[in-house]
């Protein structure tokens, strides 16, 4: 039995059978695989037989392309047991299922987990205070009878405030006539003259009312106009935690390659953001700002952040370029008590960071600037595929009711990420001209099927009624009001039929 080994993400020691008419592997929910990881585009691989009956496996023409045992695919290429394919992010091994695969898959999954390498923390740390510049001594100086009592008012004055540093030597003293502070108050004599000493009492009497009426004087204003507007102002509301660090997103993607700067940024803090763009090779530059976000839109992207465990995730070490191109993400978020910032470059994020750049990417989509986060190549390759599935979808609408209603999603997608190049692509009149005929069609398919379920029920057929009900359901889109009030109708019609039974 042929499978699929996960060795990485989400489905990490998982498995997959492949069908025998093969597997597409995307991010979009109908590809046989859906992989939800950084650097997988919509439509990314293919693995199928082929005409000798060998599995092979090829590249749907992805953005970041599809790697066999290292080497990136330019064709469809066969597959042999044990092969390591490389989708995106996604790290995957190709072979039949026995012992002999169970036992290599669990060897790469061991030496993965062995060449990891320990996460540093390189962020909320405190920078311990550089200390004062020592003073260089001064050279001693024949202080004067005037100087020595100066010097003696300093080192009294000095000597009542507590030290700069605990522990800390003092300067050695200088050989003075001034007297030993350490004697001021013991019960020895001064060798000193008589007037010198009445005349130092003095004014050390004299220094210490100063400072007393200073300060009784400070305090009495204080009290006067300190006290005043304190008694009229209510005690101020304490502050929750919410309040106090309030939601804050900063993210960028940066792209540096050997033609081109590609930069995407958002920075939400409290209820604005900001957009912005800048593609230095494409001279795409965008700035968008809105001083008033949508409460809905905050409040999803908070609660997707608040599923991962963003807040627990280290700093990793960088990893060297590849190719000559440089990728920077940086994201940074707060919220209550919790602050983080992480840093990837030329890495694989963590699955907790993807997540949160899926979620900004929703964000994104929800203001309609889903392209600004896309580089130029990104963009028209997500243009393409969305065309090309758009043509293959309204090519078999009769076969499918919903088919048309897809196909006129992925001809807006496409429309709106061509009319971002100059000068657009042929594409692009294509796209317009198959969206307009599409959205006619299916218009007059809802009016028909509306237009015949009143008059089924003014028939009283109400089985068919009901079958047209659903018939107009699959022309709609589910989270419209239109195929609500349809869908409602449905069950009521199946209600009463039940009854008459």
């Amino acid at each position: 039995m042929i499978k699929l080994y996960f060795l990485n993400g989400p489905r990490t020691g998982q498995s997959q059978e492949i069908a025998p008419d093969g597997v597409r592997i995307g991010r979009e929910t109908d590809n046989d695989i859906q992989l939800l990881i950084g650097g997988v585009s919509r439509y990314h691989a293919k693995i199928s037989r082929n005409p000798a009956g060998k599995w092979c496996i090829e590249d749907l023409g992805s953005t970041n392309g599809t790697t066999l045992n290292g080497n990136p695919l330019t064709m469809s290429t066969p597959l042999k047991d044990g092969d390591v394919i490389l989708v995106g992010d996604q790290v995957l091994r190709f072979g039949e299922e026995n012992a002999a695969a169970a036992e290599k898959t669990a060897e790469i999954l061991e030496d993965q987990t062995r060449k990891k390498k320990k996460p540093q923390v390189i962020f909320h740390t405190s920078r311990p205070a550089s200390a004062p510049p020592e003073m260089p001594e001064q050279p001693p100086k024949d202080p004067s009878p005037e100087t020595g009592r100066n010097e003696q008012k300093k080192k009294i004055f000095k000597g009542s405030l507590p030290s700069a540093k605990a522990g800390e030597n003092a300067p050695a003293a200088t050989a003075s006539p001034a007297p030993d502070i350490n004697n001021l108050f013991s019960g020895k004599k001064e060798q000193k003259n008589t007037a010198e000493h009445h005349f130092l009492r003095r004014g050390n009497l004299l220094f210490t009312v100063g400072v007393i009426g200073v300060a009784v004087i400070v305090v009495s204003l204080f009290l006067m106009f300190g006290n005043a507007p304190a008694q009229k102002t209510p005690p101020p509301a304490r502050l929750s935690i919410s309040d106090r660090n309030p939601f804050y997103l900063n993210y960028e993607k940066q792209i540096v390659s050997k033609d081109n700067v590609f930069r995407f940024s958002l920075k939400i803090k409290d209820n604005s953001a900001v957009f912005m763009l800048d593609d230095l090779k494409h001279r795409r530059h965008f700035v968008r700002k809105f001083g008033e976000i949508n409460p809905e839109y905050r409040k999803t992207l908070l609660s997707s952040i608040k599923e991962t465990d963003f807040m627990k995730l280290e700093q990793e070490e960088p990893s060297p370029s590849a190719d000559g191109v440089d990728e920077t993400r940086l994201l940074t978020i707060a919220y209550g008590p919790y602050l983080n910032s992480i840093t990837v470059r030329n890495n694989y994020p963590r699955n907790s960071f993807e997540s949160i750049e899926m979620a900004i990417d929703r964000f994104a989509e929800d203001y309609g600037l889903k392209t600004v986060s896309l580089s130029a190549e990104e963009m028209r390759a997500e243009a393409e595929k969305a065309f090309q599935k758009a043509e293959d979808l309204f090519a078999n609408y009769q076969a499918r009711p919903e088919n048309l209603r897809n196909a006129i999603l992925r001809y807006q997608i496409a429309v709106e990420f061509y009319e971002q190049f100059d000068p657009p692509p042929k594409e692009l009149n294509i796209a317009a001209k198959h969206l307009k005929e599409a959205e006619g069609i299916l218009k007059k398919m809802i009016k028909e099927a509306e237009t015949n379920i009143n008059i089924l029920l003014r028939r009283r057929q109400l089985a068919e009624a009901a079958q047209e009900c659903q018939k107009l359901m699959d022309y709609l889109d589910p989270d419209s009001k239109p195929y609500q009030k349809a869908r409602a109708s449905k069950i009521k019609l199946e209600t009463v039929l039940r009854g008459k039974k």
